[in-house]
Order: C-alpha cells, then structure tokens, then sequence
C-alpha cells in the first residue's frame, strides 16, 4: 500500500518465532474444571485457556475454543502429532447420527 508504515507490510509467515512453546502438565483440578466446562457447552474437541491468579492461586479461563487453535510445533511439543487422532475423532462423530434437535416454540408475541 502506498504511504503504509513498514510495519503494516511485515509478513506474519515470515516473522521469527518469539516464544519458546513447551509441554505443560496441568493441574488435575485444572483438568476436570475444563472437561465440566466443555461438557456442559457440549464440545467435544477444543481448547480452553486459563490463568492462575497469583495473589489467590484460582484457576481463571479467559478463553474456550470449540476447535482446536494448537499451531506449535504438536510433533515437537508433545511427542506424536495428534492431527491424525483428531481426524479419528472427527471421522468417528459423523459415523453417529446426530441427537434430535428439540422443536423450536415461536416466540412470544
């Protein structure tokens, strides 16, 4: 674009990676507390963020992904490439026909 500032032309393809990703093993706690979460939302594969707060140690989720959003290295970071398994997944969920769908009432008038 003519005029736009050099920053605006960088490349995110290009750009250097900036964080070094690892493996972290998260609470049990954390563990159920997400599994609750997504059940409740009805996801079955998906990610969920959270942080721990440091004056009081409670768990807080700051964001819930129906998808998985993991671009790290997967094969690097945790020892097999978990693609092909969510493929299985995926693969295996179409195969189940889908639950009824409750009938929708018209709204109030």
């Amino acid at each position: 674009m003519p005029g736009a500032p050099d920053a605006l032309a960088a490349c995110p393809v290009d750009a250097a990676p900036v964080l070094d990703i690892t493996r972290h093993e998260p609470p049990r706690e954390a563990v159920e507390q997400a599994i609750a979460l997504t059940r409740a939302a009805s996801i079955d594969v998906g990610g969920v963020e959270y942080l721990v707060g440091a004056g009081d140690g409670r768990m807080y989720v700051y964001d819930v992904n129906a998808t998985s959003n993991f671009v790290a290295d997967a094969s690097r970071v945790l020892g097999f490439d978990p693609f092909p398994v969510f493929a299985d997944v995926i693969i295996r969920a179409r195969a189940v026909p889908p639950a009824p769908r409750p009938e929708r009432r018209p709204a109030c008038r």
